[in-house]
C-alpha cells in the first residue's frame, strides 16, 4: 500500500494547486490535469500489484455495483449525444474517479486513513489562507474571475471544496488521538470558516448548516458508547464545537457574508433577476425536457444542446439573450436527469444513498472507536456535497467526484474490514496474461496522456482564438480556432469562432464548411446560425439565410441579429416592404444597431422614399460620424442622385 498511499495523498494535496498556462478554463481544467497523471500513475501501481498477487479482487456491494452502473451508463450515452466531446470527456473523468473508488476498497488501515485526513486538511487549510490572503490584500495570487477564489477560479468553486472537507476539520478537532493533529486543525477551522464568510457563497453556509445538523448529534451519540476518558474529552470539544459555530450569525451580518448578497440581490431585483429567480426559470423549464426524454436524456453534459428549445417551455428564461446561454442547470440532480435520463439519476442517486447508508451502518455499529470519525466524516461530507448539488454542478467539475470516490472508497473499505468474507469477486490472472495486464494498463495509460496532452494544446488554441477575436484580429481568430478544432477534432468552441472569424474575413464557403459542422452536433447554436445565415445570403443564398434566421427566430423571437439578418436576406430576394418592416423593428428593439439603420436607409431609397432614407442615414452618421460610405450616399441623396453601387451594405 505504500506506493499506493503515496500517489494517493498526492492525489488530494497536488491538483487544486497546479496551474497550467494559456487556457481558457484555467483552474479546473489545470486540476483535471493533474488528477488525470496521477490517476493514471496509480492505475498502474494497482495493476501490477494485482499480477503480483496473482489475482484481481473486486468489492461486489451495493455501492460498488450501483456506482459502477452509474459509470456506465454515463459511458453509454455518448452513443445518443449529439455533442460527442464533452459527453466522452464526462465519462472518461467519472470513470478515473470510480478507479479511485475501487483502489481504495482495498483494505486501509488507521495509518493511511489518518494520512489522507491529514492531506485533505491541509489541502482546505492552504486553499482557505490563499482565499483570505486574495481577499485582504487585494492581490490575485492566482488568476481569479470572481474573487476571493483561492486557486478555484470562481470563489464559489472554492467554497465548495473547503466546505466539503469542513466535516473532517471539525471531526478531526474533536475525535483526532493526536493532540497536534487535534489542535492543528482548530486553526484550519477558522480559516474555513473566515474565507466561507469573505466568499459570500450562501450553498456553502447551507452545506455547513446540514454539516452541524449532522455532526452535533452524531458526537453526542458517540460520546456515549467510548470509555468515559474519552467521553469527556469529546464533551469537551462538542461544546467548543457549538459554540465556535455559534459564531456562524455574526460571520454573516448585515455587512458581511452571504447575507449582505441576500440583501444586495433583492436592493437589484427592480434591475434583473436574481441567482434564485433565474435558477428557478431553468430547472421549470427542465422539466418538460426530462418528460420528453425520460429514458435516454440528452447525453452527457448534453442538455444545454438542447435547452434553446425549451428556454419558454414553462416560464421564459429571463437571462437567455445574445451572449448568455445556460450550460449549467445549477442542480446536479435534474441535470442528471436531463442529461441521462431518470435510469441515470436513479443510478445516481443509488450510489450517494448506499454510501450514505455503508456510513450509517458503520457508525451504528460499535465494533471499532475508529470507525466514528471515518463515519461521521463520511455522513458531514454526503451532507454538504448533496447540499451543494442542489444549488450548483459539482459532479461536473474535476474536484468533487474525486472527494466523492475518495470519501465513499474509505467507507465501503472500512465497512469491509468488519467482515470476515466481504462479497468480492476474485479473478485469477493466468501466468500467460500476467505481463499482459500491466502492459495493457501502461498503453491505456499513454492513450489517455496523449488525448490529455491534445485536449490541453486545443484549449490553448481556442483561448487564443477568443483573444484575437476579442481585439477584431479575425485571421488569427481564423488560425487559432481552426487549430483548436484540428487537435480535438471533435471539439465544436474553436470551430465556431473560426467560421465567425471567416464570415467576417470574406471567406464564405470556408465560413459555411465549418459552422455547418458546429450545427450538425449544435443544431441550436445561435451564433453558429446568424453567422452560418449571413454567409449563405453573402454567397447568393439568401433562402439559406432567411431558414437560419427563422431558427433562430423559433427560439428567441425578438432577438435583433437574426432579425436583421432575415432582413437582409428579404431585402436581397427584392422583398423590399418586408425587409423596411423588419429593419423597423430591428431598430425599435436595439435603437444603437448602426447596421439596421443603414440598411433600412437602403431599402427605403430602392422603394423610393427618399425622405426617409435621407433621415436613415443621417441618424447612422449620428451614431458613428467615421462612415464615410454613408457620407457619400447622404451627398448624392440630397443632390437627388441615385447612391447604387456607392456603398458596401452592412450584413
Amino acid at each position: 500500500m505504500n506506493l499506493l498511499g503515496i500517489c494517493l495523498s498526492a492525489l488530494i494535496v497536488i491538483p487544486p494547486f497546479v496551474r497550467l498556462g494559456g487556457l481558457s478554463e484555467y483552474a479546473l481544467l489545470s486540476h483535471q490535469a493533474a488528477a488525470t497523471v496521477i490517476i493514471l500513475v496509480t492505475g498502474i501501481l494497482a495493476a501490477s500489484r494485482a499480477v503480483w498477487r496473482g489475482a484481481l479482487s473486486l468489492p461486489t456491494d451495493w455501492a460498488t455495483l450501483a456506482g459502477a452502473a452509474f459509470v456506465i451508463w454515463t459511458g453509454l450515452s455518448i452513443t445518443w449525444a449529439l455533442d460527442r466531446h464533452v459527453a466522452a470527456i464526462e465519462a472518461i473523468w467519472l470513470a478515473l474517479c470510480f478507479l479511485i473508488y475501487l483502489v481504495l476498497t482495498t483494505r486501509i488501515g488507521a495509518t493511511w486513513r489518518g494520512r489522507f485526513a491529514t492531506c485533505l486538511v491541509a489541502s482546505a487549510c492552504a486553499v482557505s489562507a490563499i482565499g483570505i490572503a486574495q481577499h485582504l490584500l487585494g492581490r490575485d495570487i492566482f488568476l481569479q474571475t470572481v474573487p476571493p477564489a483561492s486557486v478555484f477560479g470562481n470563489k464559489n468553486f472554492a467554497a465548495h471544496y473547503v466546505v466539503m472537507i469542513f466535516p473532517l476539520i471539525l471531526i478531526a478537532s474533536v475525535f483526532a488521538r493526536s493532540r497536534l493533529f487535534r489542535w492543528t486543525a482548530l486553526p484550519a477551522g477558522a480559516f474555513a470558516h473566515l474565507f466561507l464568510r469573505y466568499t459570500e457563497t450562501r450553498a456553502a453556509w447551507l452545506a455547513a448548516g446540514a454539516v452541524l445538523l449532522i455532526l452535533i448529534p452524531g458526537i453526542l451519540i458517540a460520546s456515549n458508547r467510548l470509555p468515559p476518558d474519552r467521553s469527556r474529552r469529546l464533551r469537551c470539544s462538542l461544546i467548543f464545537l457549538v459554540l465556535f459555530s455559534g459564531l456562524l450569525p455574526i460571520l454573516i451580518a448585515p455587512g458581511a457574508g452571504p447575507l449582505m448578497g441576500i440583501q444586495e440581490e433583492i436592493a437589484r431585483q427592480g434591475e434583473r433577476p436574481t441567482s434564485a429567480q433565474v435558477r428557478l426559470d431553468m430547472w421549470r423549464n427542465v422539466v418538460p425536457f426530462i418528460l420528453d426524454k425520460p429514458l435516454l436524456g440528452a447525453g452527457a453534459r448534453n442538455f444545454d444542446v438542447y435547452y434553446p428549445l425549451y428556454r419558454r417551455a414553462s416560464v421564459v428564461d429571463r437571462i437567455f439573450g445574445f451572449e448568455i446561454q445556460a450550460r449549467w442547470l445549477h442542480n446536479d440532480f435534474l441535470q442528471a436527469a436531463a442529461d441521462l435520463g431518470i435510469p441515470g439519476l436513479l443510478l445516481y442517486l443509488s450510489w450517494l444513498f448506499a454510501i450514505l447508508i455503508f456510513a450509517a451502518d458503520l457508525f451504528r455499529k460499535r465494533s471499532h472507536p475508529d470507525h466514528y470519525p471515518v463515519s461521521l466524516a463520511a455522513l458531514g461530507f454526503l451532507a454538504a456535497y448533496m447540499t451543494v448539488s442542489f444549488f450548483s454542478f459539482p459532479l461536473h467539475r474535476p474536484i468533487p467526484p474525486l472527494l466523492l470516490a475518495i470519501a465513499a472508497g474509505i467507507v465501503v473499505s472500512s465497512r469491509r474490514s468488519e467482515s470476515e468474507s466481504p462479497p468480492t469477486l476474485n479473478l485469477a490472472i493466468p501466468k500467460g496474461l500476467r505481463l499482459v495486464f500491466p502492459a495493457t494498463a501502461l498503453l491505456v495509460a499513454l492513450i489517455l496522456g496523449s488525448v490529455l496532452v491534445t485536449h490541453i494544446e486545443s484549449d490553448r488554441a481556442y483561448r487564443a482564438a477568443r483573444l484575437a477575436e476579442s481585439t477584431g484580429d479575425h485571421r488569427s481568430a481564423w488560425e487559432h480556432g481552426m487549430r483548436s478544432a484540428m487537435l480535438s477534432p471533435g471539439r465544436l468552441d474553436g470551430l465556431a469562432v473560426a467560421g465567425a472569424a471567416a464570415v467576417r474575413l470574406g471567406r464564405y464557403d470556408e465560413a459555411k464548411g465549418a459552422l455547418e459542422r458546429v450545427l450538425r452536433h449544435r443544431p441550436w447554436h445561435i451564433n453558429s446560425l446568424l453567422n452560418l445565415g449571413a454567409a449563405r445570403t453573402s454567397t447568393n443564398d439568401p433562402e439559406g439565410g432567411i431558414e437560419c434566421a427563422e431558427i433562430i427566430l423559433s427560439i428567441y423571437p425578438r432577438h435583433p441579429f437574426a432579425l436583421h439578418n432575415l432582413a437582409y436576406a428579404k431585402m436581397e430576394l427584392g422583398r423590399t416592404a418586408e425587409a423596411e418592416s423588419l429593419f423597423t423593428e430591428v431598430i425599435a428593439i436595439q435603437g444603437q444597431y448602426l447596421a439596421a439603420w443603414i440598411n433600412r436607409g437602403h431599402v427605403r431609397t430602392l422603394m423610393g422614399k427618399r425622405m426617409e432614407a435621407i433621415a436613415d442615414y443621417e441618424q447612422a452618421l449620428a451614431l458613428d460620424p467615421r462612415q464615410n460610405d454613408v457620407r457619400v450616399i447622404l451627398e448624392r441623396l440630397k443632390r437627388g442622385k441615385s447612391p447604387e453601387n456607392e456603398a458596401l451594405y452592412p450584413r
